[in-house]
């Protein structure tokens, strides 16, 4: 096959995910403490092709040759905070996570503090997720209402009284071992791994964490992107009409 058709057509590829990745982020740009996916392009080594050259003769040239790989991962920056007033609305510090347990008893983890109270007094995510303190579920006495406060450290009053449970924040080293799950929450991929509480955590009530996507940089981007899909597939074309004339005129009887 012709190598310069093959990496065009692996730059195709990796372009077509490139542009997948920023409809996703865009997607989910008003998300609160949405992580972006950025993107990058590789050379992806192929492995030795056929030699150029004679093998008889000993003077066969061995080449390698390198194809365009895609390869996209998660900002974990800090999003822009953003006032709301309401009390069960929590912004976490430039480092951590929120840990929620799931219906199935497995811990997920999230930067979206945009939280609820449910009928059992329970903190929890709008997916209904419980969000855990040093002492398991963060749960309010059932005549607090929303007159609770929670200190940059976490500590929770009701009543101006303290209640004796503390919001938490997981530190998680390896971001790599985290995986999407949907709904701006993360999974992590080994369990083995270890997790601390973040010294200071520096919560602030009554403020959310917005998404770290730039709808105008991601716009930017797909437009570098669809740029760039257009070229590799003249290129295509352009290869294909050349091959296409060579066998043509080869091809015509003497």
């Amino acid at each position: 096959m012709n190598i310069s058709i093959q990496q065009a057509a692996s730059a195709l590829q990796a372009y077509e995910q490139w542009h997948q990745t920023i409809a996703d982020n865009m997607s989910a740009a008003n998300v609160p403490g949405f992580k972006r996916s950025s993107f990058s392009l590789t050379a992806n080594d192929t492995g030795v092709s056929n030699p150029i050259g004679s093998a008889s003769t000993g003077d066969a040239t061995i080449q390698n040759y390198l194809l365009p790989k895609g390869e996209s991962h998660y900002d974990y920056s800090q999003g822009q905070l953003k006032h709301t007033g309401l009390a069960t609305d929590i912004a976490i510090g430039e480092e951590g996570f929120f840990e929620l347990e799931l219906p199935d008893g497995s811990t997920a983890y999230t930067r979206d503090g945009e939280f609820r109270i449910n009928d059992l007094g329970e903190l929890v995510t709008k997916q209904g997720y419980q969000v855990m303190g040093t002492n398991g579920p963060v749960i309010f006495d059932d005549k607090t209402g929303l007159n609770f406060q929670i200190a940059p450290d976490g500590t929770i009053s009701e009543n101006g009284i303290d209640s004796g449970q503390k919001l938490v924040a997981k530190k998680i080293e390896d971001t790599t071992k985290l995986e999407a799950s949907g709904e701006g929450n993360f999974l992590l991929k080994d369990q083995s791994i270890d997790i601390e509480e973040v010294e200071s955590p520096n919560f602030q009530q009554r403020y959310i964490e917005q998404s770290n996507v730039s709808a105008i940089q991601e716009m930017t981007r797909m437009i570098q992107v669809m740029r760039s899909h257009e070229a590799n597939h003249r290129v295509i074309q352009q290869h294909d009409q050349r091959i296409g004339k060579v066998i043509n005129e080869l091809g015509q009887p003497i």
